[in-house]
């Protein structure tokens, strides 16, 4: 004896059919014979039922995806944000132990003697002055760049009034240089 089929209410039958728009199944037919396996359905409740359901699911999971790409794109946008105030903390710290380094006029060594590491203080000389200076200033153009100081410059070419002017290559004579080859073989010929 065969199993009575149950009936679904409008709901829970929207239900069903979000499920199976979840699992992929999205096609009118194979949904209408999933849920006939299971249900008692009419064709025309199917239909009725089917389409509405579909759209709203269809919106509902555009609103969504739309959600989550903003929702990606501001921790995205936070994170870059951060790592650039990060990098310019970074440097800046570096600039400071530079200069605390220049000023205390000490140079920290370390040896290893007779398998001991062995560490002691010296004066600066000029050399180490001059690339801790160097290091310094490059650091400083980083952040320059990081900060965006190095904007591009204009290169077109305009009028008094802003125009746009169109540039002409420079061109070569070729006649006169013809002339010239031309003459001066004669003149080694002779």
């Amino acid at each position: 004896m065969e199993k009575k089929k149950k009936f679904l209410t409008e709901v829970a039958l929207r239900n069903e059919y979000i499920k199976l728009f979840e699992a992929g199944n999205t096609e009118n037919t194979s949904t209408y014979n999933d849920i006939r396996q299971r249900f008692t359905i009419a064709k025309a409740r199917h239909i009725k039922i089917y389409y509405k359901t579909l759209e709203e699911w269809s919106k509902f999971k555009d609103i969504a995806i739309v959600n989550q790409i903003q929702a990606n794109t501001e921790i995205g946008l936070k994170s870059g944000i951060k790592s650039k105030i990060d990098r310019l903390l970074e440097l800046q710290e570096q600039i400071k132990k530079l200069n605390d380094e220049l000023e205390a006029n000490i140079m920290i060594v370390s040896t290893f003697a007779e398998g001991e590491l062995l560490t002691g203080t010296r004066p600066m000389n000029a050399i180490e002055k001059t690339t801790i200076n160097k290091t310094i200033k490059e650091i400083r153009a980083e952040i320059s760049k990081i900060e965006g100081d190095y904007a591009p410059t204009k290169s077109a070419q305009t009028n008094s009034a802003g125009e746009d002017v169109a540039t002409v290559a420079p061109t070569i004579n070729v006649f006169s240089v013809n002339a010239n080859l031309s003459h001066s073989e004669t003149e080694v010929n002779v």
